[in-house]
């Protein structure tokens, strides 16, 4: 069948004759369903992933019951996608162990192309949708209609033929389609009769293509309400499930599919739907998989939902005759693989069962029950989010569920053995208290009851009666300017009543806009335009210019108002100009569900959104204030907050207007007008006022000064703060001075109020708390999912629900999507404040999460920090705030202003420090590192005198230390660095050997060492083979993990020198120590009486012959000179790593053999930050970093090229006589190819191919891809290329080399295998080769980095390679030939052999001269031992390295680093490493800081959190690290095994600091003041 409209026609005959017609064809046959591929077809339209045990042949009839009794899942895949989607998503929601059997159901629709290039790209297709084309303007038309009717007839056909499902998960448009289907009018319009549902439960992912309910509704001709809107019986309610990404832009339409499904069960109240987020976008990331309490929440709701008794399609039904229902059967319980498509996959939800277990199930022997019945008998999880607010809405009530009065009034319930949720009764009285407005408020006071009164007694105070008529029919009916119910009303909010009175006339009638006096024109022109302002009223004798200009360039209306004079109450206004009012027009009145209010949020670290209040919701805020604070009509309120923000408006106002009581407005805040205004006995009196802490300090700093100690006199009842924290310590200095309860509250622009402290709790029983909940229920969730924190009142991110929280803001979606979730039945608003809650529901704030400094893996509360500080006598302002640093992430600042009185600022400061440092209340990692002294005009702050810590640091150009940015990445891409494979330490031990292999063995022992007839043939011709593969792989490698070491991270301007000094301190120490060994062993044979002054390129008698007639034991170096000078000159050669620079190698001879690398590699170091940095230019861009690839692979090619001009030279040939043995024209070809093949600019293009790789590497991270089985595979294809490459030149000589001879290596003759000149060409031509393939091993290293990726990868990251002999590498490549030597001479006592040819010198040692090539070459002939005594070589050689590595390593890199600095700080002591602040100098983080820096080299943003190969210090790295680490700290020492045991470097930094208490502990000292 194909995936025709006639395929999928709901005609049951036609698909009993499609099935009848397959039976014919396959009746004669069933050996399967690849015989019949009709049958195929059908069966692919069918896809389902089985992750059970297989199904054994029984009879399809006879395992019905079986197969009912599993607990299957039906998954729906989303828009244009498949069923190996699919797979994947639920792989990672871990189906396979929340159901027995899974079925993916592919789509009814073809699509040509998948959802996204990123799905293209990690799947194969073909693709499918529902209903493809939903996103199109063309939502009317019949096509979708159909396809929408066809799609969800196919899912019930799917159903009845394969259920029952104990769970449908739909994802993307599937979500949708499973949200349709789990509706029962959806259902009895496609014919599903009875009262049953498809299944028992639902889950929607990430769910989108909302727009279908709209399309089933026509198509159906239903009408599908939502949550909420009916009443239904319990059958009716469907269980499900919501996950969300909360970055997701689709999620909205999520929260629209979410509401076709009921919260919870009508009779019990029982919760049946919950809603689960992840910290991503449209998808279902794999870190899901691995999260615990995202599962544990899965588990929760899945459990509860499957407990309910819920009738269900119980299928399979009637699908044709036994024979195909037998076919269809066994399909569906075999792997069955389709155009290279894993249809049908098997897995096990029952892990750790036996085979025999397994075995019997696929016989039918083991009943599935068993297996679903695992963990159903351990209890509910109390901790999850689910449990918890399904006990809290449990009917009858949980008796493990408290309850706590609140302030204003309301029952606040909560569970305190389960998570940190708290339901707050008060929906009830808010839904009653929200339907008055305005003016129902103010008509409920008597008429002649004072409103508002002016700061000035003199003026009449407004009445209530007045009140109403002026906004009725009086100068505040806003008909007279042309106003209309719908019209957005700005104005400039003027100071003391009016501001009042212009707010309760705006918002009464329409929607009031109020605006700041001193706002500026592009801020004004922002609030207009995003409140769509359509009229602006500005009164006269205010500040209006920068208003004027805005509502001037936006073209709206403007209306001026004039403020009365004082024969007229407080708060009177009159228009301009008054407009005519028809008698039939009637009153503006805004209704109490329509918006009154809109409101900018103050944008203290984002930009400012539109919060639009209703008016009943400001009302229902008032009377809750009023209850809160137990307001009456006596009350008098004095207000010196701003009436254009929430907090004047609702609780000075507002509250006012609910307890018919009366506020004194002061114009401009001054702090002596408002303190007289309290203290003097005048009829105002006022009993209460509620301000910001800055203004509570300004009047506390102005009573102090005034009274000299004495205590006011006054008639407040308490003090309310708001808007910002109030410190403990400043909170009991105005409890101290007015003698009234300080009421510190909690409350938003979205929210006013959210909690308070009761009026009558004494400060110091809940310090720091700002009260409990007044009408919010409220919950602790964590930052990236939003689950509620366990146990109760765990920190975590502070949400709230009720009824009067803005249920949105205004034009923005973005910020509703990321401000709004669901628990449970509730819809919650991310409130951005982190907080914790204790056990009887009082808030503690602990900061903003945007404003918490994360130091390094700590979060650092800047509130917490104040609260200290605050306790200092001379601090009267300390704002904290995070100041970038490259080790920590953040690092804590706090900028102090000092109270007026403070003359020693210095002494102040220091005696500032000290208390934080020895506060108990802090930890260490708390304290701040950068401290500053302002004023308080340099501390940037909103309208309502909110201190703004965003940006703080660059607002006052504070320093960042040692800050070094790395490379950005080009194109995108994650900054976090690449994970690379410890196989490559593994190959460099192969590679260490392979060079060993060369240089060791060559003849039988007890035969003629010098004789070529009697090397052992088949040894020698492996060696042959190896080409210069081990030297190539070491500078490609090297290139690689150069680069790895940086992380990708840029070599600074300014930090060379540190580059440098990294690098070399690694290097030279050892290097200096085989060049001793060698000096030493050299000069055991070369001596002044050994030594013959003349040269020959070709080994001659004549230079090996003393003057008096005796063997020469050495000689001089090409230029010739005598011993002395000789010496001087290999000493400085070797010693500065010039023996591979034309001319110098000429005036030196081969002390150390094989060290021409070091020489190289020194190189490559001095040019490789150019090189890098060329790179980390393009860091993440891809067809850049391939085209540098191309660039040295060009100049590859280019120096093999140089290297073959060596054949356009004249011949070298063997010559008798000494003058041609001598000459250096007839020698120019051998000259020519030692200089160019060790000339290391050379090299530089082998490196830089490695370099290429890395940053490929880096920047497609085949680690994480989808295609890392792929690249596995590559990498191991070309191991085996290589392998091949050299075993064939093994088995033929004549290949790849151009030379006439033919056969076996091992079976060519001597003569012609060995002539001299064959040898030296052999040579070359092999380098050459090798060299050709450099970009091969590039990219087989790149692909080897891939951890576990590959059989090669594998089998070098064995821990015997990669963690016991990988850090003996470099150590083999110094030590072998001094090894070598010290073996001969242990093992011959020299035999006096000698060549019938030429007398080469006595043999007791293995030295260059006594061992020569046929032609002048860097390196004799290997070591002439045994080939079985090359591994016991080895072995010795490894041995010995370890043994160096161990205990020598990290002494000689100390010595090597206090040289260099001893050096450094004499010609550069501006450029010594020093601490950048003296106090953290002894710190176990400054020690561990210094000593990576002196390591690495590089000043990057290094995070405590980095492992040791993120900052490229592998094993080899780790004694030199412990080394520096205690040559630093001289009160403790770490040894390698404690860094060894260390993952990250803040591990290393806990050990240190462990080690440095035991060592004080023992020498009876304190803790160090790290001040």
């Amino acid at each position: 069948m194909t995936n025709t409209d006639d395929e999928y026609a709901d005609d049951d005959k036609k698909e009993d004759a499609d099935f009848h017609g397959e039976e014919k064809k396959t009746s004669s046959s069933r050996r399967g369903m690849s015989k019949s591929p009709s049958l195929v077809k059908r069966f692919f339209i069918f896809t389902s992933l089985s992750l059970t045990p297989g199904r054994g042949q029984n009879d399809a009839e006879e395992n019905n019951d079986n197969e009912k009794n599993k607990r299957k899942c039906l998954f729906v895949h989303g828009w244009r996608s498949n069923a190996r989607v699919s797979k994947e998503h639920a792989k990672h929601l871990n189906l396979d162990t929340k159901f027995q059997q899974i079925h993916l159901i592919k789509g009814t629709k073809h699509s040509n192309e998948a959802s996204d290039e990123l799905t293209e790209g990690m799947f194969l297709g073909p693709w499918f949708s529902w209903v493809d084309d939903i996103n199109n303007d063309d939502i009317d038309g019949k096509g979708k209609e159909e396809d929408l009717v066809k799609a969800l007839r196919y899912v019930v056909k799917f159903v009845r033929k394969h259920g029952p499902y104990a769970s449908a998960v739909g994802f993307s448009q599937g979500g949708a389609l499973v949200a349709l289907l789990s509706r029962r009018e959806v259902l009895e319009k496609l014919g599903v009769e009875g009262d049953v549902f498809l299944w028992k439960s639902a889950t929607v992912v990430c769910g989108a293509s909302v727009g279908l309910i709209e399309v089933a509704e026509r198509a159906l001709g239903i009408r599908l309400v939502n949550d909420g809107e009916r009443i239904a019986d319990d059958e009716d309610v469907l269980p499900s499930l919501h996950i969300f990404g909360l970055q997701d832009e689709r999620k909205p339409q999520g929260e629209r599919l979410m509401k076709l499904f009921e919260a919870k069960m009508p009779s019990s109240k029982q919760l049946v739907r919950h809603c689960l987020y992840f910290d991503g976008g449209h998808g279902v990331p794999k870190s899901i998989m691995s999260d615990e309490g995202f599962h544990a929440e899965y588990d929760a709701w899945l459990k509860n939902a499957l407990s309910l008794s819920l009738a269900v399609e119980d299928g399979p039904k009637k699908i044709g005759n036994t024979a195909v229902a037998n076919v269809l059967h066994r399909a569906l319980s075999r792997k069955v693989t389709h155009r290279g498509n894993e249809m049908f996959l098997r897995g096990d939800s029952t892990h750790g069962s036996s085979d025999k277990e397994r075995l019997d199930r696929r016989r039918g022997n083991v009943s599935e029950d068993d297996v679903m019945e695992r963990g159903e008998g351990e209890t509910e999880n109390s901790n999850t989010t689910f449990s918890t607010v399904k006990r809290l809405n449990a009917v009858p009530r949980d008796e493990t569920v408290e309850t706590r009065t609140t302030p204003s009034g309301h029952a606040l319930n909560f569970i305190r053995n389960a998570c940190s949720v708290a339901n707050c009764d008060a929906d009830v009285n808010v839904r009653k208290s929200r339907f008055k407005g305005i003016l129902e408020m103010l008509r409920a006071a008597p008429a002649s009851a004072p409103l508002l009164r002016d700061v000035d007694a003199s003026h009449a105070p407004m009445s209530y009666g007045a009140m109403i008529d002026f906004i009725t029919t009086g100068e505040g009916d806003l008909r007279k300017i042309g106003a209309t119910q719908s019209t957005v009303v700005a104005y400039n909010v003027p100071t003391g009543a009016v501001g009042a009175s212009a707010f309760l006339s705006v918002a009464s009638q329409c929607v009031a806009v109020p605006l700041d006096p001193g706002i500026t024109e592009a801020d004004a022109l922002e609030a207009m335009m995003s409140c769509k302002v359509t009229l602006v009223a500005l009164f006269r004798d205010a500040d209006t210019a920068e208003i004027e200009k805005a509502a001037t360039k936006a073209n709206i209306p403007i209306k001026w108002y004039v403020i009365a004079a004082g024969d007229k109450p407080a708060g009177w206004f009159y228009p301009e100009q008054e407009e005519d009012i028809l008698p039939s027009e009637p009153p503006l009145v805004n209704a109490a569900e329509g918006v009154g209010l809109l409101l900018r949020t103050s944008g203290t670290t984002s930009k400012a959104k539109v919060v639009p209040l209703t008016l009943g919701a400001l009302a229902s805020n008032g009377s809750e204030l009023a209850a809160s604070l137990e307001l009456t009509s006596a009350d008098v309120c004095i207000n010196a907050m701003p009436l254009f923000h929430i907090g004047g408006l609702s609780c000075s106002i507002l509250a006012t207007v609910a307890s018919k009581a009366s506020v004194i407005c002061c114009h401009k805040f001054d702090a002596q007008v408002f303190y007289e205004t309290i203290v003097t006995d005048n009829t105002l009196r006022p009993t209460w006022y509620s301000a910001v802490p800055t203004i509570h300090i300004a009047v506390l700093q102005y009573g102090k000064a005034i009274s000299r100690g004495a205590k006011p006199k006054h008639s407040l009842r308490f003090i309310r703060s708001g808007a910002a924290a109030l410190s403990q310590a400043d909170a009991e200095k105005l409890q101290a001075f007015w003698n009234v309860p300080i009421i510190p509250t909690y409350s938003m622009s979205e929210q006013m109020p959210i909690s308070g402290k009761n009026i009558h709790l004494e400060l110091a029983e809940r310090p720091n708390t700002v009260g409990q909940p007044l009408i919010c229920s409220v919950a602790l969730v964590n930052d990236l999912n939003c689950r509620a924190t366990a146990p109760f009142g765990t920190q975590g991110e502070l949400v709230i629900s009720d009824d009067n929280v803005m249920t949105g803001y205004k034009d923005a979606a973005e910020a509703n999507n990321k401000t709004f979730f669901y628990l449970g039945d509730k819809r919650y608003l991310r409130t951005g404040d982190i907080a914790k809650m204790d056990s009887d529901g009082f808030i503690y704030l602990t900061g903003r999460s945007k404003e918490l400094i994360k130091r390094g893996g700590e979060q650092v509360s800047p509130l917490k920090v104040e609260a200290v500080l605050a306790k200092h006598p001379d601090v009267h302002v300390a704002v904290v705030f995070g100041v970038e640093s490259p080790l920590w992430g953040e690092e804590v600042g706090v900028a102090i202003v000092l109270k007026d009185d403070v003359t020693n600022i210095d002494a102040s400061l220091r005696s500032i420090r000290e208390m934080t440092t020895a506060s108990k209340e802090l930890s260490r990692f708390e304290n701040p590192a950068y401290w500053k002294i302002v004023k308080d005009d340099d501390l940037p702050k909103t309208s309502t005198k909110k201190y703004k810590r965003a940006g703080l640091a660059n607002h006052l150009n504070i320093a960042q230390r040692n800050l070094v940015s790395s490379c950005s990445r080009k194109k995108g891409g994650s900054a976090k660095p690449a994970v690379i494979s410890s196989g490559l330490a593994g190959l460099r031990y192969c590679m260490a050997v392979g060079v060993m292999f060369n240089h060791i063995g060559g003849v039988w022992q007890g035969e003629d060492e010098r004789n070529p007839l009697t090397y052992g043939p088949y040894w020698w011709s492996a060696k042959a083979t190896t080409f210069y593969f081990p030297a190539t792989v070491f500078f490609v490698l090297g290139g690689f993990t150069l680069s790895a070491a940086l992380n990708g991270k840029e070599v600074r301007e300014g930090t060379w020198l540190s580059f440098y000094n990294s690098r070399f301190q690694t290097l030279m120490p050892l290097y200096l120590l085989s060049l001793a060994f060698g000096l030493i062993n050299m000069l055991v044979v070369c001596r002044p009486n050994t030594f013959s002054d003349e040269f020959s390129w070709q080994p001659h008698n004549s230079t090996m012959t003393l003057a008096s007639g005796a063997a020469a034991q050495c000689h001089t170096s090409p230029v010739e000179m005598p011993y002395g000078a000789w010496l001087i000159m290999t000493i400085f050669v070797f010693a500065f790593g010039f023996q591979t620079w034309f001319p110098l190698w000429l005036l030196s001879s081969w002390m150390m053999y094989y060290t021409w690398f070091n020489g190289v590699y020194y190189f490559i170091i001095v040019v490789f930050p150019w090189m890098h940095n060329a790179l980390c230019r393009v860091r993440g861009d891809t067809k850049a970093i391939l085209k540098w690839g191309l660039v040295y692979t060009f100049l590859i090619f280019a120096t093999a090229a140089l290297l073959g001009v060596y054949y356009a030279l004249p011949s070298w040939q063997d010559y008798d006589d000494l003058g041609s043995s001598k000459s250096w024209e007839k020698n120019l070809q051998n000259i020519y190819a030692l200089s160019t093949m060790m000339f290391p600019p050379y090299w530089v293009p082998s490196v830089g191919s490695g370099m290429v790789a890395y940053f490929w590497y880096d920047a497609v991270r085949p680690n994480e891809s989808h295609d890392r089985k792929r690249y596995g595979r590559m990498a191991d294809c070309l191991t085996l290329a290589f392998f091949a490459f050299h075993l064939a030149h093994f088995f033929d000589i004549d290949w790849p080399y151009p030379t006439t001879l033919v056969g076996k290596m091992w079976k060519t003759h001597p003569d012609e295998h060995h002539l001299w000149d064959t040898g030296i060409k052999r040579y070359v031509w092999s380098v050459m080769i090798t060299r050709l393939y450099s970009p091969l091993l590039a990219v087989w290293i790149a692909l080897l980095a891939v951890p576990r990726g590959s059989i090669t990868g594998r089998l070098l990251e064995g821990n015997v390679l990669s963690k016991t002999l990988a850090p003996t590498s470099y150590g083999c490549f110094l030590f072998h030939q001094i090894i070598g030597q010290w073996y001969w001479w242990a093992t011959r006592s020299g035999n006096n052999v000698t060549s019938k040819e030429v007398d080469l010198g006595n043999s007791d040692a293995w030295s260059w001269w006594a061992y020569p090539k046929e032609y002048y070459w860097f390196s004799p002939q290997p070591l002439p031992v045994a080939w079985y005594e090359f591994f016991f070589v080895v072995g010795l050689v490894t041995i010995f390295s370890a043994f160096i590595d161990r205990a020598l390593n990290s002494h000689l890199t100390l010595l090597w680093v206090k040289t260099m600095n001893f050096f450094q700080n004499i010609f550069w002591p501006s450029r010594s490493v020093s601490g950048s602040v003296a106090i953290e100098s002894a710190t176990p983080e400054s020690i561990v800081r210094n000593a990576v820096k002196a390591l690495t080299g590089v000043e990057s943003d290094i995070s405590l959190d980095d492992s040791f190969d993120e900052i490229g210090l592998v094993s080899v790295g780790l004694p030199i690290l412990v080394g520096l680490i205690n040559s630093e700290d001289k009160s403790a020492s770490v040894t390698v095994a404690d860094v060894a045991n260390c993952a990250t470097l803040r591990d290393l930094v806990s050990a240190l600091e462990k080690k440095r208490a035991v060592a004080e502990s023992a020498a009876g000292v304190g803790a160090r003041n790290d001040l």
